[in-house]
């Protein structure tokens, strides 16, 4: 039977090669997967969030593309990163969708600004 620092060393190996392999990670105690921002389902969400949001909050706000995204591996919850076009500058938005089931209908719970960037750069 190996050592007992022999089992720790395997141990914290393939807990390094998990977190740096990116594959899964934690959000408040609760497992999650990237989600492309170029997946189908991270620009459905996109334009979806953008949709609600415009309907609810009577803006003209256009979709330019998803950066980057994560879903909770349960499916309920997914959050994107959204790109909105602009005059001269475009805006980034979280957007954090939720569907209580995978037959319910998906809600859109937030959409705030993260940050601004000059277009074309």
């Amino acid at each position: 039977m190996a050592p007992k620092s022999q089992w720790i060393a395997i141990i914290v190996t393939v807990l390094i090669h998990l977190v740096i392999s990116d594959k899964f990670f934690q959000v408040s105690g609760v497992s999650h997967a990237p989600l492309s921002g170029t997946s189908a389902q991270a620009i459905y969400y996109g334009k979806f969030a953008v949709t609600e949001h415009n309907r609810h909050k009577g803006t003209r706000m256009v979709f330019e593309k998803v950066t980057e995204g994560v879903t909770k591996l349960d499916g309920e919850a997914f959050t994107v990163i959204i790109s909105i076009k602009a005059k001269n500058d475009a805006r980034l938005y979280r957007a954090e969708l939720f569907r209580a089931s995978s037959k319910s209908h998906l809600r859109l719970q937030h959409f705030v600004t993260v940050g601004t960037f000059e277009a074309g750069l």
